[in-house]
């Protein structure tokens, strides 16, 4: 249910074409209206049955039958944001429509449409495609018109293509295997830069001869590997710098390419904890982001990170109610709406502790209930060595700042397993010392001056191997856990005054 309902989200409901008055019109416009989040609530909403009634089954089926056509049906000029992509479907479209001719015979159409797409696939770098057209024609004037000269100009243009497109055939494999290696496994991995250089050396020549679109993707998205596997953000922001200017110099918009090195940059700037830079970045990415789309919400989710990495609460807080708040929020997958969950338990924290500049807080920050938190991150809270612990972090922080000390001490003996189970000397390291830091609290009975003495060795130890050099450090370190430690002890030097 929750892919159908991503893929209606993404729809022109203009060219969806339901009989009105039926289920199947109804069940539509249900999910589009956003009245329907699962499987279990259409049944009964249009059957009174259980999910698994087949009634339902041929329905749902019926309609995903449907969107999947709907497609064809639009217009390109709807579909794209930029030229480039308007391109990219009509190409599709074309396409598709180039083989049906040729297939029914319709041979003098086909070639017309042929010269049409043609000239739009070279014109935006659609090397595939042009590739195609080119074999088409080829034949066409080689085996029924007998056209030398027609066939010599299309042979020669065929040959041209064939070549980049082998070179970016190349790219891509070479691409994707170096992808491969952190798909499931985000770990640094140093031996990568030795291969990513092998790759990137191979590429120089052909990128140098052509500035195809996908080719120096693909090669520059390589480099960017060199330096980003061994955690090197100044030569990172170099090489994202470089690639945005080639891509800029293009005579159409290369949004997608655009996008994707100006997040590499930030994720980078993340790191180096340089906000004016990340700003400005940000502000710029607005040009080429369309507002409400994926990647406009993972900017938006980089540019909250960088906010709380540079203790920009009052930034950070716009951030999120201008996600949160968004038509489109709902339409994320399951994982990045729990993601913006956690980003909004820290933010209740740093609210808590006076750090936003905000008079009026939302409804939803009037109180953070711990149980419901708990209950809307079961995805993560699996996620032992990754997201779970900065779940579990935010608990202990927030019993300590409300002075809950008795459940710190029920829940020490579990933390301290928990520790010695998956945290270890490695892209865990900091987050082990950061809760032995807080386990320190109730063994000193949660005494300032006490706390501050015995675990002043692991706060030494915490400095010294600094967030910056942990690979992605900004996805499990949402506040840094020099600022956070600073927070709790905070906690505990008002606690002790408000004794007096």
């Amino acid at each position: 249910m929750e892919s159908l309902v991503r893929f209606i989200a993404g729809q022109d409901s203009s060219v969806v074409h339901l009989q009105p008055g039926t289920l199947l019109e109804k069940f539509y416009k249900q999910l589009v209206a956003g009245n329907i989040e699962n499987d279990a609530e259409a049944a009964r909403l249009l059957y009174q049955a259980e999910a698994s009634d087949p009634r339902y089954q041929r329905l749902k089926s019926d309609l995903k039958k449907r969107l999947y056509e709907a497609p064809l049906l639009f217009d390109p000029q709807k579909l794209g944001q930029t030229d480039r992509q308007q391109a990219y479907f009509q190409c599709a479209k074309d396409g598709a429509v180039v083989k049906i001719l040729f297939g029914k015979h319709k041979r003098e159409a086909a070639i017309q449409l042929s010269k049409k797409l043609l000239q739009l696939a070279e014109k935006y770098e659609f090397t595939e495609v042009a590739l195609n057209i080119h074999k088409l024609l080829r034949i066409h004037y080689g085996t029924w018109t007998g056209e030398p000269k027609q066939y010599a100009h299309h042979n020669h243009h065929y040959k041209h293509y064939q070549q980049l497109w082998q070179w970016e055939a190349k790219a891509e494999e070479y691409f994707t295997e170096l992808t491969l290696q952190y798909v499931q496994d985000k770990s640094l991995k140093t031996e990568t830069r030795d291969q990513a250089q092998a790759y990137y050396d191979e590429l120089a020549a052909p990128m140098q001869e052509y500035d195809a679109y996908q080719l120096h993707l693909c090669g520059r998205l390589i480099q960017l590997a060199i330096a980003s596997s061994v955690d090197d953000h100044e030569a990172t922001v170099r090489t994202c710098e470089d690639a945005m200017a080639f891509f800029r110099n293009k005579p159409y918009q290369a949004h997608a390419p655009l996008q994707i090195f100006s997040y590499q940059q930030l994720l980078s700037y993340i790191q180096l904890r340089r906000y004016e830079a990340g700003r400005k970045l940000v502000q710029a990415s607005e040009e080429w982001l369309q507002e409400g789309d994926f990647n406009w919400f993972k900017f938006q989710e980089g540019y909250l990170k960088l906010a709380f990495h540079t203790q920009q609460y009052t930034d950070a807080y716009n951030t999120f109610m201008r996600v949160v708040e968004h038509s489109r929020f709902r339409y994320l997958p399951s994982e990045l709406k729990e993601v913006w969950r956690i980003y909004e338990a820290y933010l209740h924290y740093v609210l808590w502790m006076g750090a936003v500049d905000v008079k009026q807080p939302a409804k939803r920050f009037n109180k953070f209930r711990l149980g419901k938190f708990l209950n809307e991150t079961p995805i993560f809270s699996k996620d032992k060595r990754g997201m779970n612990v900065t779940i579990l972090i935010i608990q202990i922080l927030f019993l300590i700042a409300r002075e809950k000390y008795d459940a710190v001490i029920d829940k020490a003996e579990a933390v301290d397993k928990y520790c010695s189970r998956y945290l270890k000397k490695d892209e865990t390291y900091r987050s082990n010392c950061f809760i032995k830091m807080l386990l320190q609290m109730p063994k000193s009975a949660f005494h300032p001056a006490a706390v501050r003495r015995h675990t002043d060795k692991l706060l030494k130890k915490l400095k010294q191997y600094p967030s910056q050099a942990v690979t992605n450090a900004h996805d499990i370190e949402i506040l840094p856990y020099e600022t956070l430690w600073a927070f709790a002890l905070a906690s505990l030097d008002q606690q002790q005054v408000d004794m007096r």
